[in-house]
């Protein structure tokens, strides 16, 4: 938004703004447009005439980016042998969201595909760090436990054997906690 700028000099005479730092700010049809995050320097000039001396003043605005929020829900407790997830959360500003993991011991990510690497505790942060128009949003932690995995143990055929010189042939199949061999 443009930021109306108004000036009265004593002298009648006519007064003109300029900004000196045209990639933070510039000036047009007396109104300052801002297009990045930083120092504005406004300048207002007065030239003076036969009567009246020239007159200079100068205003350095700080302009701040825009808030921005990140949305990024709850993850769940998940166990050993769980296939990797997909991470998703948005910014507010709808700029890119970036995701890191801790302990890389526990848990990793490659930026948005979550790897469970062991058993314990891990933190899912994510991040945005913001751009010419918008300030960092606050970091979003989203901690869960990755817990270890059960395996089931099966034989079949199932039946009874009596003392016999016969052999007899089991197999066994193993398969974790989510019923994968």
């Amino acid at each position: 938004p443009a930021l109306p700028l108004a000036s009265v000099s004593t002298s009648g005479l006519p007064v003109t703004w300029l900004s000196t730092t045209p990639a933070v700010c510039t000036v047009s049809e007396g109104a300052a447009t801002f297009a990045s995050r930083g120092s504005c320097r406004l300048t207002l000039t007065q030239a003076g005439d036969g009567s009246w001396e020239a007159a200079t003043r100068s205003w350095t605005i700080t302009v701040i980016g825009q808030s921005q929020s990140i949305a990024f829900t709850s993850l769940s407790n998940v166990v050993m042998g769980t296939d990797p997830v997909t991470l998703s959360a948005s910014a507010s500003s709808g700029l890119n969201v970036a995701f890191a993991a801790s302990p890389k011991s526990v848990c990793s990510t490659d930026g948005k595909t979550l790897v469970f690497v062991s058993v314990g505790r891990c933190t899912v942060t994510a991040s945005q760090s913001g751009s010419e128009t918008f300030e960092a949003a606050t970091p979003v932690a989203r901690a869960f436990t990755v817990g270890q995995g059960s395996t089931r143990v099966s034989v079949s055929p199932s039946m009874t054997a009596a003392y016999t010189r016969t052999a007899i042939t089991f197999t066994a199949s193993v398969v974790d906690g989510m019923g994968r061999p």
